[in-house]
């Protein structure tokens, strides 16, 4: 319980308060003293009884000065604490506070994301230490005044920065002889150069680390972009839904001889699709999503685009993505002009020996994202995201640990608290037009009979591979190879 006490301020009052409260063995956790003329008193006590504090009132409002006695839902500190923490979290633009040896003491979550950290872990860092262009805590005990949009390059990102000194005994004069105890600092980032299209809404790490390559899997592929980026070569990436291939495009990219020129990112759906190559910059990457939605004159079309590149020697990277299983769709010429470079990313059910560090990594992501702090999964946890499917991904684990880290109730996450899908149960029997007694099969061909009815029943309602294998489980591939060997025509 919060309890205020208003009165006059004589000298006494507070020790005859405390020694009620010691009287009924009332433990307090903080107390402070306030009001607009010091005539008020606050103390928590967090575990005082309704009893208690019916027996203590009375004797209190009985103290000579006391003029009233009542319960609050928050202290005045707490209070202030409180709204400034609302007030910085809306705040768009990175707010920190730092004492007077440069180290952070309270920072808003838009500062945590410039830092790249998790809230809870910038108080302590040396602002000072991380400013490159000036002696930033001297400076500003040397001028003893306000800065506006002051250049400062931290982490060798330039930011303008606002900077207002705070003194101790709050003393805001320009009086020299005032102690200074740190300052309040504001950053607003510098465009020094307009983007050419709007970044992931993702808060990702940069490169190929928003792949969180851990696993000898991703290590291969990672060596392999690095070698295959620096090579003025059309890029063919392929990998099931959500993998991340376009995340490996970026990263690419950033490590290409084209890393400083515009990333250009263009969705083919259909045939009209090929007019952008009208009018193409001859510089930067040039990155097509899904090729093998192209009807054939685009195809065409785009494999004719890549000879005009070559024959004129031009420094655009061109790269393309391709659904896993969905190569036959592209037409031999295209795939002779454009996969003579591959890049296969691993879907999760592939990265199990860097599983746990890459379980790690996204959580930490989505608590620097979210400014929450870093969950523990306990056992069940663990247990439940390794054996899961994810049809979806490295997008679908992002998207999953976000729900999680947001609405979890406690620091340890079980398996209750992951939003994981519900598994889906088989009632009844499966009905089929086999006649067991009559026809006389082995183990496999009675299977295999099994799975073709299974399948297509289920294709008239899921009537392609990618959507079948999200119903099922299983990967794009397997499906696609398995409808493919039973006849049955993927849309």
């Amino acid at each position: 319980m919060r309890v205020e006490v208003i009165c006059k301020n004589r000298l006494g009052i507070l020790h005859s308060i405390m020694g009620i409260l010691v009287e009924f063995r009332i433990n307090l956790a903080k107390g402070e003293v306030g009001g607009d003329d010091g005539n008020a008193i606050y103390f928590y006590a967090p575990g005082m009884l309704k009893i208690q504090y019916a027996s203590i009132k009375p004797m209190i409002e009985k103290l000579t000065g006391v003029r009233r006695v009542r319960l609050i839902s928050l202290m005045p500190s707490e209070r202030r604490h409180s709204e400034l923490k609302t007030l910085l979290s809306a705040l768009d633009h990175p707010v920190l506070s730092i004492n007077t040896k440069g180290s952070v003491i309270a920072a808003n979550l838009a500062a945590a994301r410039a830092f790249g950290q998790r809230v809870d872990e910038v108080p302590g860092l040396s602002l000072q230490a991380r400013v490159q262009n000036i002696d930033l805590m001297p400076m500003i005990e040397r001028h003893n005044a306000r800065f506006r949009a002051l250049p400062l390059v931290i982490n060798g990102k330039t930011w303008l920065a606002d900077i207002t000194p705070v003194y101790a005994d709050d003393v805001i004069t320009h009086n020299p002889e005032a102690t200074l105890a740190g300052a309040v600092i504001t950053l607003k980032e510098l465009l020094l150069v307009e983007q050419n299209e709007s970044t992931h809404a993702e808060q990702l790490p940069e490169g190929f680390g928003a792949l969180y390559p851990h696993g000898k899997a991703m290590e291969v592929l990672v060596k392999q972009a690095k070698q295959l980026s620096r090579l003025n070569v059309p890029l063919w990436i392929s990998g099931e839904e959500g993998v991340g291939k376009e995340r490996l495009a970026r990263a690419c990219h950033m490590v290409s001889d084209q890393a400083a020129q515009p990333f250009r990112k263009i969705y083919c759906t259909g045939s009209e699709d090929s007019k952008f190559l009208e009018n193409v910059n001859t510089s930067g990457t040039l990155y097509l999503t899904d090729i093998h939605r192209l009807e054939v004159d685009a195809q065409v079309r785009l494999a004719q685009f890549n000879d005009e590149l070559e024959a004129s020697d031009s420094p655009l990277k061109l790269m393309i993505s391709v659904q896993e299983g969905a190569e036959e769709l592209i037409i031999p010429e295209l795939q002779r002009a454009l996969g003579a470079y591959r890049l296969l990313v691993p879907s999760l059910s592939e990265r199990q020996d860097g599983w746990d560090a890459c379980v790690r990594e996204v959580l930490d992501m989505v608590c620097k994202h979210t400014g929450k702090p870093m969950p523990n999964l306990d056992e069940s946890a663990q247990k439940a995201l390794r054996e899961y499917h994810w049809p979806g991904n490295l997008r679908e684990l992002e998207n999953i640990l976000l729900q999680t880290v947001v609405l979890a109730k406690s620091k340890t996450v079980s398996r209750a608290d992951l939003k994981l899908p519900e598994a889906k149960r088989l009632d009844g029997r499966l009905h089929l037009t086999l006649n067991l007694r009559a026809i006389e099969l082995g183990y496999q061909e009675y299977r295999e009979h099994v799975d073709r009815e299974l399948l297509t029943a289920l294709f008239r309602d899921y009537p392609s591979a990618r959507l079948l294998g999200r119903r099922l489980g299983l990967s794009h591939t397997a499906v696609a190879n398995r409808l493919r060997k039973l006849g049955l025509r993927d849309n």
